[in-house]
């Protein structure tokens, strides 16, 4: 599904430029540009779902809890969200590998990068507890790049 929605939106700007129907009688007349375009646009949207998959997951354990992020937590709080915030940022460096389509991690360096910045922002933004921002910088932006690793293992192995 996800393939599907970013080669629709990267195939609406090629349509958008040459205004022709999508079949292979037209694809000779895609230039170098305009590919270049469509691998930028698939990288993007994977590090963007890749980041969404992890902050989108964040806010829901917050949310469901109800333990305020930016406050201190008991140790059994902080080991599940340990835990938890390993497994999705395992998963969000392995779908970003999915929708980019890349065999290597350099896309992973920048979701990990993206992570380790918007936490480091956080931190310096808010007040109290800075536990959940530590984990992030710390634990869950390596384990992006993992995600992503683990994924072209898989790949390799086929």
């Amino acid at each position: 599904m996800n393939d599907f929605l970013i080669d629709s939106i990267a195939a609406s700007v090629l349509m958008d430029r040459y205004i022709c129907k999508p079949n292979l009688m037209n694809i000779k007349r895609i230039n170098k540009f305009d590919l270049y375009l469509y691998v930028m646009i698939r990288n993007v949207l994977s590090v963007i779902a890749g980041y969404m998959v992890f902050a989108v997951s964040s806010v829901m354990l917050f949310n469901l809890t109800g333990q305020p992020p930016h406050q201190d937590a008991p140790l059994s709080f902080k080991l599940i969200t340990l835990f938890y915030g390993l497994f999705f940022a395992i998963v969000a460096g392995w779908v970003l590998q999915l929708i980019a389509r890349q065999q290597t991690l350099r896309l992973n360096y920048v979701l990990a990068a993206v992570i380790f910045l918007l936490a480091g922002i956080s931190m310096l933004t808010s007040g109290g507890s800075h536990w959940t921002q530590l984990f992030a910088m710390f634990i869950f932006a390596p384990a992006s790049v993992l995600g992503g690793y683990l994924k072209l293992l898989l790949v390799k192995k086929d």
